[in-house]
């Protein structure tokens, strides 16, 4: 999920993984569970992570597929990005789940310029720039592949 507050900030939640020790920042989102949709989804992990009572969760605007080890599983992961506007005092990350049992260790709102050049890892690697380019031409007409 793509969360920008009004000063075009853009959310992330900044996960550590136990096996590695190794920490990434990475957009707030989660699987699907058995019969929910991917847009049910969304709203339900922007609930359960941020707090946010969204309704509707705005188009796909980017799309990645990749595999990786976390924690010792190997996952595989079919990522759907949706684009959602909100004030940022509205986002109360933890108040709603542990977020800590997600391995989450941190949060911030970054300024698209700080994303492009940060050292940290980030997930999606170039989302800053994708960012930048979404905002500046506003949303695709197909979702674009991000890539890892």
């Amino acid at each position: 999920m793509l969360v920008f507050d009004e000063d075009d900030r853009l959310f992330l939640l900044r996960f550590l993984d136990p096996g590695k020790q190794i920490p990434h920042w990475a957009t707030p989102g989660g699987g699907v569970q058995p019969g929910e949709s991917h847009e049910g989804a969304a709203r339900r992990e922007l609930w359960e992570e941020l707090g946010v009572e969204v309704v509707e969760v705005g188009p796909v605007v980017w799309t990645r597929e990749t595999e990786f080890d976390f924690a010792g599983t190997w996952l595989r992961s079919a990522e759907r990005f949706y684009k959602v506007s909100l004030p940022a005092e509205r986002v109360r990350p933890g108040s709603v789940s542990a977020l800590e049992q997600e391995n989450v260790t941190g949060w911030r709102w970054w300024e698209l310029d700080d994303l492009e050049s940060t050292d940290e890892v980030v997930w999606p690697s170039r989302i800053g720039a994708f960012a930048r380019t979404l905002l500046r031409d506003g949303n695709p007409v197909r979702p674009v592949d991000v890539g890892v």
